[in-house]
């Protein structure tokens, strides 16, 4: 409320890249399934247990999406880097022999978002982004971006 009352509230779909990625160290094989937005490849990752089944995703046809800007090489040089983080984080000391590597599963996933334009007439709105799958408030990038897209 310190920004004034909600003036608008509209769905915003992010392009994300899901890969899954895979490191190997010596005998011990791990994988994950990490997505990585391909706007700007800044955003917080998702993470998946699993490749989502065909049944949990929705089909929409919405003018409310920017058009992926990362290329694909780029987006899979940095799901790299994090997935070599991940296994960095599991125990530096324990690394031998650290392979990687990552492969695109879906190229094209949108993560939903609900921006709230708050303000008061005559002033300029303030954009907060809603995560809507986590349900949580996202981060200064994030709403950055969304304020600098729908001006654009």
């Amino acid at each position: 409320m310190a920004h004034g009352p909600l003036q608008r509230l509209a769905a915003v779909y992010i392009p994300y890249r899901l890969y899954r990625v895979e490191w190997q160290d010596g005998g011990v094989r791990e994988s994950r399934y990490l997505a990585l937005d391909c706007v700007r490849a800044s955003f917080d990752l998702y993470a998946f247990p699993a490749v989502p089944p065909a049944e949990s995703l929705q089909r929409l046809h919405t003018r409310n999406h920017p058009e992926p800007a990362v290329p694909e090489a780029q987006t899979g040089a940095l799901i790299l880097e994090h997935g070599r983080r991940l296994a960095y984080g599991r125990g530096l000391l324990r690394l031998r022999d650290l392979r990687l590597s990552a492969e695109l599963v879906i190229p094209e996933l949108h993560i939903p978002y609900w921006a709230g334009f708050f303000g008061r007439d005559g002033q300029s709105p303030r954009v907060r982004v809603l995560d809507a799958v986590r349900r949580s408030l996202e981060g200064a990038k994030l709403c950055g971006f969304v304020r600098e897209w729908l001006a654009g």
